[in-house]
C-alpha cells in the first residue's frame, strides 16, 4: 500500500491490520493505538485502509476482513436480541466512551445531572416521564398559601409575585428526577427576585472545609452545605452562599454521590429516583430495538435470491471470480429498483422467501420491565393505566398504598418550599413565618356514594359545602336571579 495513508506515514499499518483481525470496531482499533502509541487516528482512516487492504489483495489472498472475522449478521442479531433480555452490556455502549444506549436513543453521561435530565425528559420513554409528572400533580394538587383572614390578600399578592403554583409544580418534578433542587432567589443585585430553579447539572455543592477548584477526588465532602458554585471548573463561575438559595435534596443525609468533577461525597446530595430505574428501563428499550432490528431484517419480506447460472459458469471456467462479483453488484442494483408488488424476472435465479426459525415471546418480558420501571418511581397499577377505574375496589386499594407514599413526601417537600423559599419574602408583605401554612387537596378521598353524604349532612356530620364538593359542584350554591 501507498504511503498516502496517514496509517502507513505513522507505521501502523500492521497494528491496524492485526486488531481488525482480531474482531475489534474501528473505535476500539482508534482507542488501543492511542492508548499505546498516543497516535490520534480516526475511525473514517481505519476504515478506509482496511477497505483499501481487502480491494488490492483480493485476488492474491483472502482479505483480513472475512466471514471468519465478522459474525454472520443474522447470529450477531440474535445474540444482541438474547443479550438486551438478559442485561449484558450493549456492544454500543463500549464501542463510544461516555454514551450509553437506550434502544434507538443515545444518552452522554459524562455529567449525572445531563444523564438523568435526558432519561426523564429526553422523550426516551413516555413511561418514565409521565411517572415524574404524576407525581408532581399530585403532591402540588390545589396547592395554595393561607393564613390569618385579614392578612391573606397579602399573601395572595405574594403567591402572585413568586408564581407560587407552577414553581411548586416545577420543583415536585424535578425533585425526584434530579435528588437536588436549587432555586435561586436573588438579583446579581442582591435584591429578592421572581425565584428560579437552577439546572444542576452546572452546580456543585461544597462545605466550608472545600476550596472552591479542588477537585481532588481522594478527599471526602462531608458535612454542612457552606456554598453553592455555579460552573466550578469554567470561565463563568458564581458562587452562591447557602442562605441566599432555596435547597430541596431528597434523602441526603446517607446518600453516597461522585459529584460532576469527580469528588466524592456523603450525606450533601440527594438521590434522585433515576437510577432504580435504568437497569429495566435499558433492558426494556434494547429488547425492543433489537427485537425491531431482527424483524425488519428477517420478518419483513426478506428474499434470498440463487443465482444458480452464476455457480455453473464459475464451474465451468467460462467465467472468472472477479466477472462473477461485477454481474452480481448489478444485478444487486437492478434488484434495488423493483418496486412492491412487481414481479422479478431473471435468467438462471431462483427466488425463495427467507423464513426464521427462531421466536421470542418480547410481550411478556417488555410488561415485567414495565412494572419494575413503576415501582421504582412509585407509580401503582392505578396511576400506570393498569387498573381500570380507582372507584373498583381493586383500584381503590392499590391507589390507597400509592398515595400514602406520597404523603410522606409531600409533606417533607411542604416543610422545605416553607422555609426556604417563601420565608424570605415574608418580610416585605408585612407577613410573619408562624402564621403561614401550605396547604393542598388531600391525596387520596375515600369514596362515599351520594345517598350517604346526603345522610351525613342531613345527620350534621358534614356540612353543605362538603356535600357539594364531595358531589362535585362548587362549595357555594350560585344565587339564583328572579
Amino acid at each position: 500500500m501507498s504511503r498516502n495513508s496517514k496509517i502507513d506515514r505513522e507505521l501502523m499499518g500492521s497494528t491496524v491490520l492485526s486488531l481488525t483481525a482480531e474482531g475489534r470496531t474501528a473505535n476500539q482499533v482508534t482507542a488501543a493505538i492511542k492508548d499505546k502509541t498516543g497516535i490520534n487516528i480516526s475511525k473514517y482512516q481505519v476504515h478506509r485502509y482496511v477497505q483499501k487492504y481487502n480491494k488490492e489483495h483480493t485476488d492474491i489472498q483472502k482479505p483480513i476482513i472475512n466471514a471468519a472475522v465478522v459474525p454472520d449478521q443474522r447470529t450477531n442479531a440474535l445474540k444482541m436480541l438474547v443479550a438486551s433480555t438478559l442485561g449484558y452490556p450493549d456492544q454500543r455502549d463500549i464501542e463510544t466512551a461516555g454514551i450509553e444506549y437506550y434502544g434507538r436513543y443515545s444518552v452522554n453521561t459524562t455529567n449525572v445531572f445531563d444523564e438523568y435530565y435526558t432519561i426523564a425528559r429526553g422523550g426516551i420513554s413516555g413511561q418514565v416521564t409521565r411517572a415524574f409528572i404524576n407525581i408532581a400533580l399530585k403532591m402540588t394538587n390545589g396547592i395554595r398559601l393561607v393564613t390569618d383572614e385579614n392578612k391573606q390578600d397579602s399573601l395572595d399578592e405574594l403567591m402572585d409575585f413568586i408564581k407560587f403554583k407552577s414553581l411548586s409544580q416545577n420543583v415536585a418534578r424535578s425533585l425526584p428526577e434530579m435528588g437536588n433542587v436549587v432555586t435561586l432567589l436573588y438579583d446579581t443585585n442582591g435584591a429578592l427576585t421572581v425565584p428560579e430553579i437552577s439546572p444542576m447539572s452546572y452546580l456543585t455543592f461544597l462545605t466550608e472545609k472545600e476550596t472552591i477548584g479542588d477537585t481532588d477526588s481522594g478527599l471526602l465532602i462531608h458535612g454542612k452545605i457552606d456554598r453553592i458554585v455555579h460552573d466550578e471548573d469554567g470561565d463563568n463561575q458564581i458562587v452562591y452562599e447557602r442562605d441566599d438559595v432555596g435547597l430541596f435534596r431528597l434523602w441526603s443525609d446517607a446518600n453516597y454521590f461522585i459529584d460532576i468533577l469527580g469528588r466524592n461525597t456523603f450525606g450533601v446530595y440527594g438521590a434522585s429516583m433515576i437510577p432504580e430505574a435504568q437497569t429495566p428501563l435499558k433492558s426494556m428499550m434494547n429488547a425492543s430495538y433489537y427485537y425491531d432490528e431482527f424483524i425488519k431484517r428477517y420478518g419483513m419480506g426478506r428474499m434470498h435470491k440463487d443465482y444458480t447460472i452464476i455457480a455453473d459458469l464459475l464451474k465451468s471456467g467460462m467465467m472468472n471470480e472477479t466477472e462473477s462479483r461485477e454481474y452480481l453488484k448489478s444485478e444487486a442494483a437492478a434488484q434495488q429498483k423493483i418496486k412492491a408488488n412487481e414481479d422479478i424476472l431473471s435468467t438462471g435465479m431462483s427466488a425463495s422467501m427467507i423464513e426464521t426459525k427462531q421466536g421470542l415471546n418480547i410481550v411478556t418480558y417488555l410488561e415485567f420491565r414495565e412494572k419494575q420501571i413503576d415501582r421504582a418511581l412509585l407509580q401503582s397499577d392505578v396511576s400506570a393505566g393498569r387498573v381500570g377505574s380507582q372507584f373498583t375496589n381493586s383500584g381503590s386499594e392499590v391507589s390507597k398504598q400509592e398515595l400514602s407514599t406520597l404523603e410522606s413526601l409531600r409533606d417533607t417537600f411542604f416543610d422545605t418550599m416553607l422555609n426556604e423559599v417563601v420565608a424570605p419574602y415574608l418580610p416585605d408583605y408585612g407577613l410573619d413565618l408562624k402564621n403561614i401554612s401550605i396547604v393542598a387537596e388531600p391525596l387520596g378521598t375515600i369514596y362515599v356514594n351520594h345517598r350517604d353524604l346526603i345522610e351525613m349532612e342531613a345527620t350534621g356530620n358534614i356540612t353543605s359545602g362538603e356535600l357539594r364538593q364531595r358531589a362535585g359542584f362548587p362549595e357555594e350554591k350560585p344565587e339564583v336571579e328572579l
